[in-house]
């Protein structure tokens, strides 16, 4: 038997229908061996919120596509940060409408990293980096 795989979950906020990142991330880290729960598209943030401690996951990754589903991204993220000490990794393609100092004041009072402007390879360093606390 090999160690406990680290676990994933991710999720979208309320309203975001596209998932075709979140899958592609979900494919991608089953290939690397993590444990992935996949919340996408548009899971209400109750039962996301819900979910949490039933998959006990080690980090979670929110993906918004649009910029009119930004707020309900940091609100998820809010709350999960409210109830939970875990790492959250936002990115998506309205994070990279954000300006740097939008992005700074929103990293700070969350505690969330941005992986918006990230390749391939450094959002893999980030999830190996985050999912290993």
């Amino acid at each position: 038997a090999k160690g406990h795989k680290a676990a994933v979950l991710i999720c979208s906020p309320e309203g975001e229908l596209h998932h075709l990142a979140a899958d592609m991330f979900e494919s991608i880290l089953l290939q690397k061996g993590y444990e992935v729960y996949n919340a996408a598209p548009s899971a209400p943030a109750e039962s996301i919120v819900k979910m949490i401690p039933t998959c006990n996951p080690h980090l979670i990754m929110i993906s918004v596509t649009l910029q009119d589903h930004l707020r309900p991204a940091i609100r998820l993220t809010s709350r999960i940060r409210v109830k939970f000490k875990l790492p959250v990794l936002l990115g998506g393609l309205a994070t990279r409408q954000l300006k740097h100092h939008e992005k700074q004041k929103i990293e700070e009072s969350y505690k969330v990293s941005f992986i918006s402007e990230a390749s391939l390879e450094k959002i893999m360093h980030a999830v190996r980096t985050l999912a290993s606390m």
